[in-house]
């Protein structure tokens, strides 16, 4: 077993002003945030891996105050966890599932949600692999605080299945 964690000790940004020119921005506002992540490996057998981490993000600004949602207005999630497992089930044949939780932020009304997604390998041959994948079965959709797409706001992201060849050479 193998374990990560990196820590992002408080610091405080803003107050940037670009070099002078023929447009000027300023960013007048101050945050500041404070994190951690950790992600462990383990192997419990020689065909089975599971990898997890957790991470967290704390962000605040003095002219707001503490940011539920994790980041300015609330924009990203405070708390995120996932769980993957890769599993060899024959010599040719994985099975590999990704569990993903997300905290829920207020600037894009985005509610908390739980993401599994699922996927089969076939190598026929050591330079080719036929995969299928379903991407988040446990909901026909969900919004996504970090996507956000042109004149729309946040993205909807659908269910779906979706296939892979890949040849190696």
């Amino acid at each position: 077993m193998t374990a990560e964690s990196s820590f992002l000790p408080p610091k405080k940004s803003g107050h940037a002003r670009p070099p002078a020119g023929p447009f000027s921005f300023t960013n007048n506002n101050s945050v500041e945030t404070a994190g951690v992540e950790l992600a462990v490996r383990w192997k419990p057998f020689d065909y089975w891996q599971l990898h997890a981490s957790y991470s967290y993000l704390h962000v605040s600004s003095p002219e707001v105050g503490v940011n539920p949602g994790g980041g300015p207005e609330g924009r990203d999630p405070e708390h995120q966890f996932q769980i993957r497992s890769y599993l060899d089930v024959t010599e040719d044949l994985e099975l590999n599932a990704a569990l993903y939780f997300v905290d829920g932020t207020q600037r894009f009304d985005a509610n908390s949600y739980a993401r599994l997604d699922l996927g089969l390998t076939w190598r026929p041959f050591e330079q080719v692999a036929l995969s299928v994948w379903g991407q988040n079965l446990t909901d026909n959709h969900h919004r996504e605080s970090g996507v956000v797409t042109a004149n729309e706001g946040p993205a909807e992201i659908q269910r779906g299945v979706y296939g892979r060849v890949s040849l190696s050479f």
